[in-house]
């Protein structure tokens, strides 16, 4: 007798269930691009690929510039444009649903919203939701687990610069200049010798105050922001694993492979497959 194998839950279910989609994905760079003063029933995450996109709410403005995002709730009045004189492109995605709700709370507990920032990871998340939308084979769970990663990074974020607010001035002075470097630098290059250059420490000072304010060894945090990287690679490029291993900084696509299965459980071959 065969054996009928019934999921779970119907891809319709899943939808319903963790009410958090997206309405709407786009990119922008018409440079008359305006949005008149309006109140929509979502959210929107904006990211600046190029140039300079300038919202307005609450009565205040906020220019948010190449490599920056901002998370807006557009259920408060707002307007958004482009200047002319500046060739811009931004990369957008709308949210929408009870889960995005309350994460957007959470966020707003944090810190206020319209939330921003200046972090790439913030357009790898929107890439993979496009991706997971409108790929062959994609399903409501994928679907709905990337606009959830993306979220949830939000809320990470949030989390991360309200608790340094209240951490001692010299901490917040070693972490913001350490994300800097994080967030413009090649990561594939960073060594210890060059974050130290930058950050015009003694390779000791440095990795003292470091184990101090983080917890773990410079270079361990490090390489686990290139794995990060690779993985997100892994879901939204069509680059092959070597280079992949290259752009994140492995010496070779066998130690890269190595090292990813360790952390991750399975191969980068396997992960790019299943997406998790």
């Amino acid at each position: 007798m065969s054996q009928r194998i019934v999921p779970f839950f119907t891809q319709d279910e899943i939808t319903e269930r963790m009410q958090c989609f997206s309405p709407l994905f786009g990119i922008e760079d018409a440079a008359d691009f305006t949005i008149e003063p309006r109140t929509l029933d979502d959210f929107i995450v904006v990211y600046t690929t190029k140039g300079c996109f300038f919202c307005e709410q609450g009565g205040r403005q906020y220019a948010i510039g190449e490599g920056d995002y901002i998370f807006i709730d557009l259920r408060v009045r707002h307007s958004y444009r482009f200047k002319e004189e500046i060739p811009s492109e931004i990369v957008w995605i709308h949210l929408h649903g009870r889960q995005v709700e309350y994460i957007s709370g959470m966020i707003g507990r944090l810190l206020p919203l319209p939330l921003t920032g200046h972090d790439p990871a913030v357009l790898e998340h929107i890439k993979a939701a496009h991706t997971a939308h409108t790929g062959a084979g994609a399903d409501a769970f994928v679907r709905t687990k990337c606009l959830m990663d993306l979220l949830l990074y939000l809320l990470e974020q949030a989390y991360r610069r309200q608790r340094e607010r209240s951490l001692p001035e010299a901490e917040q002075r070693f972490r913001a200049g350490f994300e800097h470097i994080l967030q413009t630098a090649d990561i594939a290059a960073l060594t210890l010798d060059s974050v130290c250059g930058q950050m015009c420490m003694s390779k000791y000072h440095f990795s003292h105050l470091f184990r101090q304010y983080y917890g773990v060894p410079p270079m361990h945090y490090i390489a686990e922001k290139k794995l990060q990287k690779a993985r997100q690679l892994l879901r939204v490029s069509g680059l092959k694993i070597a280079v992949i291993a290259a752009e994140c900084g492995f010496s070779t696509p066998e130690y890269f492979s190595k090292v990813f299965r360790r952390k991750y459980g399975v191969t980068p071959e396997e992960f790019r497959r299943t997406g998790s």
